[in-house]
């Protein structure tokens, strides 16, 4: 992916620093289903750490369901994604596997952008959906219907800049509007 695309787009729209984080996948080895969220976790605390105010980093992703959610995923590929990102312990229920139904009120921003073409873009319409219903929690739902899919990361690689630049500008306006940035 072209993060440096990425980083360029997102910094010029918020007129904030930009930090990607490459963190650990659930299959990879050393890489555990929470691998990810423990890397977030660790990347957080060293920005504390360098002495930036909790108040002034804002975490986000790309993707909730990244590294096995593209436009053409063939059933094999889904079989073994749940496999490897799937405690045996839990099931696929489970809050932590399944967001989606278990939308959070805890008084939270939460931003959602989409391509008009994504494969998951139904469930995406579900899970804003339940959002608005839960109390608390601010959502904001952008579709751009003609962007590739990870438009932020992905446009610039296939001579779609405009599609990332308006996402970056979206999401800025979101983050302003909210006295965020």
């Amino acid at each position: 992916m072209n993060c440096v695309f990425a980083a360029k787009t997102m910094t010029n729209a918020m007129q904030a620093k930009v930090f990607f984080l490459k963190y650990r996948l659930a299959s990879s080895p050393g890489g555990r289903v929470h691998a990810a969220l423990q890397d977030v976790v660790t990347a957080y605390q060293h920005l504390l750490d360098l002495g930036i105010s909790s108040s002034a980093i804002i975490l986000s992703g790309i993707e909730a369901s990244d590294n096995y959610a593209t436009d053409f995923i063939p059933p094999s590929y889904l079989s073994w994604g749940v496999r490897a990102y799937t405690p045996s312990l839990l099931p696929l229920s489970h809050p932590y596997l399944s967001p989606g139904l278990h939308p959070t009120s805890a008084g939270v921003l939460v931003w959602i952008q989409v391509s008009g073409r994504e494969v998951f873009r139904d469930d995406c319409i579900r899970y804003l959906n339940a959002l608005q219903q839960s109390a608390g929690t601010d959502v904001e739902f952008c579709e751009i219907s003609e962007a590739p899919h990870k438009v932020i990361l992905t446009a610039g690689l296939v001579g779609r800049e405009n599609y990332a630049k308006q996402a970056a500008e979206k999401a800025a306006k979101f983050l302003k509007t909210r006295h965020l940035l």
